[in-house]
């Protein structure tokens, strides 16, 4: 839920193709079969974000340190995909 939330206010809300809406996070009664946000291939994202905290929780500071590394690079490569196939929303207009 807190990933998720990362990338709709970071990586999707500046894009024209996907709605504004506020994203409230999963809980208790979300259903199982709601799908996260991040699409396959990109959706090792989760993967490397437990990773990292489970690494962080334990005091594991050098496995932490290459999750970390690894979390970047997937997050890199899902925000060049967004990039790449949305175009960024609108801020305004401009009068001259």
């Amino acid at each position: 839920s807190t990933l998720d939330g990362y990338v709709k206010s970071e990586l999707l809300d500046p894009r024209a193709g996907v709605p504004a809406e506020k994203f409230a996070g999963y809980g208790e009664h979300t259903p199982l079969t709601q799908e996260l946000l991040v699409p396959h291939p990109y959706d090792e994202l989760y993967i490397r974000y437990l990773e990292v905290q489970i690494d962080c929780a334990n005091g594991e500071y050098e496995k932490y340190n290459n999750s970390t590394a690894l979390f970047n690079a997937a997050w890199e490569a899902y925000a060049k995909f967004v990039a790449r196939t949305q175009k960024p929303r609108a801020q305004g207009f401009i009068h001259f």
